[in-house]
Order: C-alpha cells, then sequence, then structure tokens
C-alpha cells in the first residue's frame, strides 16, 4: 500500500489541477512532511504560472496538448 497527500490548485477561468506525492512505505505521512510537500507544491506552481504569464502561451505543445491541459 502506497501513502502519499495531493495538492489541489485553482486557476484562472475555473481552470483546476493537483500535485500528488506518493511513497511505496505504508507508514503514515506526518504533519511536517505533508506542510513541506504543500509548501513544494505551491512554489513548483507558482513558478509555472509565472513562466507561462511572461510567454503568454504554452511553449511548444501541439494544440491537442493545450486542449488537454485546459
Amino acid at each position: 500500500m502506497n501513502a502519499g497527500v495531493t495538492v489541489p490548485f485553482r486557476g484562472q477561468a475555473g481552470i483546476s489541477s493537483t500535485m500528488s506525492f506518493v511513497q511505496k512505505e505504508a507508514s503514515e505521512m506526518k504533519d511536517f512532511e505533508i506542510n513541506h510537500l504543500q509548501s513544494a507544491a505551491w512554489v513548483f506552481h507558482l513558478k509555472v504560472v509565472n513562466t507561462l504569464a511572461c510567454n503568454g502561451d504554452y511553449p511548444g505543445l501541439t494544440g491537442r496538448e493545450k486542449e488537454c491541459l485546459s
């Protein structure tokens, strides 16, 4: 059995996404571990959002890939 945490994100125009972290051990995750993973996910999310906002478009993606991300 795996243990983990999923962090939800809500973006502009009602777009939502998630980031999940999973470990192989069945042990329960400690609160400080969950807090660190949530913080790391938010930092990553903000970096991606800021990068995409600067470029104005998803770099190097096909129309179908953009559709899937939306």
